[in-house]
């Protein structure tokens, strides 16, 4: 309706004046040759006028994908696609259908579960909060790990529950987790591969989050009429085979100097 078009607009306006308002990195205005701009913006965080010096013009060059398998970062690369398209099948498998998928867990009419899944949603925030203040207490490593573990468990019981109470707890346990997970996975990545190829390894790794965003919501739809508890239990397996990979293979990057 106009008041929710309205609203959206409202929002987006002051996202769009937020966006102008973030400065430009260091590195880009160093390259760039803009110093004014840059002594404004170190002059906000106490650092004194730096002198104009000659910057020496970066050639560019092309990293080849290849090189994610060198130099023993092919277990990493390997890793790091299964984490990307692991917590991506899940979010779309979750909640792509998911008003009619509540409406047939616990028998309820679709404008019943649709309070539900709002309160689903909502729940995606303290799930990235989680994620941003465990990374820096416990490290990355074990905090995807236990974020990817306990999103597969709760989808177990998510899938099972069987009244309002059980599916809004299972429901919303399984959200806050699968948000920190994202939350991690898009925070470790960089750390994990040089400033070579950091790049190519983050690209490639969203690809197959794509890949899983189209994959999920069909494989949902196919099996929603034939056995719906198998398929969200099964995402919950794809999780716990990330969880065990990432605690198996992964490193922790925490308070370390990546190159």
């Amino acid at each position: 309706n106009w008041q929710l078009d309205y609203y959206v607009f409202i929002f987006s306006l002051v996202f769009l004046f937020t966006l102008f308002s973030i400065p430009e990195s260091i590195k880009f205005l160093l390259k760039k040759k803009r110093f004014d701009e840059l002594n404004k913006n170190l002059e906000k965080i106490g650092i004194k006028e730096i002198e104009k010096l000659e910057i020496e013009e970066e050639k560019a060059f092309r990293v080849p994908l290849a090189n994610l398998f060198k130099k023993g970062y092919a277990g990493r690369t390997l890793m790091v696609w299964y984490m990307w398209f692991a917590v991506s099948f899940a979010y779309y498998g979750f909640f792509s259908w998911l008003p009619k998928v509540i409406s047939k867990l616990i028998n309820t009419n679709l404008t019943t579960s649709t309070l539900y899944v709002f309160t689903l949603l909502v729940m995606q925030l303290p799930g990235y909060l989680l994620a941003a203040y465990l990374i820096e207490k416990v490290g990355r490593k074990l905090t995807l790990f236990f974020s990817f573990l306990l999103t597969g468990v709760m989808a177990y019981f998510f899938a099972r529950s069987s009244s309002n109470t059980t599916l809004l707890v299972n429901g919303s346990l399984m959200t806050i987790f699968c948000m920190s997970a994202w939350g991690v996975v898009y925070a470790y990545t960089p750390e994990l591969f040089p400033t070579e190829f950091r790049a190519s390894a983050n690209g490639s790794a969203g690809s197959f989050a794509r890949l899983a965003g189209i994959v999920a919501p069909l494989y949902i739809s196919l099996l929603f009429n034939k056995n719906l508890i198998f398929a969200i239990t099964f995402l919950g397996v794809i999780l716990l085979i990330a969880s065990i990979w990432v605690f198996l293979g992964g490193v922790e990057t925490k308070a370390k100097e990546i190159g």
